[in-house]
């Protein structure tokens, strides 16, 4: 919480952030691992999955675009200050990367460069926003 003087108003931030899984990323993950094009249309429309959709788990969860976690902060009066999608680049392919320390450095800078390019972080795994409520405290007061 941050406070600042405004003409003698005092105004409070508010800030939060979460974590999110990403819709594209399973979507994507629907087809490309288990060949289900009907099972992904059905998540893209109702955006969760079910426990059917993964056994292991044994619950559904929902999932969010960049535009839908946009939209649900700002219709709760947050603005929205970054989302970032994570990983980007990095998939279990990559893992003989992981045996080479420089290359696992190149790996996390490519990461932090795309993390926040926005026509590509809805397929990241996951999603990252952090957000921001400004009010008045004084006009809530009882």
């Amino acid at each position: 919480m941050k406070q600042s003087n405004d003409q003698n108003r005092r105004v409070v931030e508010y800030y939060a952030a979460a974590a999110v899984d990403s819709l594209l990323s399973i979507v994507r993950q629907q087809v490309a691992s288990k060949h289900d094009v009907d099972g992904a249309f059905r998540i893209l429309r109702e955006k969760r999955t079910r426990a059917s959709d993964y056994p292991k788990s044994g619950f559904q969860w929902w999932a969010f675009t960049p535009k839908d976690l946009e939209q649900l902060f700002s219709k709760h009066g947050f603005q929205v200050v970054k989302i970032v999608g994570k990983p980007i680049a990095y998939s279990r392919m990559a893992d003989p990367l992981l045996h080479d320390p420089i290359k696992i450095k190149k790996l996390l800078e490519l990461e932090l460069v795309l993390c926040e390019e926005k026509s590509i972080i809805g397929y990241g795994r996951h999603l990252h926003i952090v957000a921001r409520k400004r009010r008045n405290p004084t006009l809530f007061r009882h």
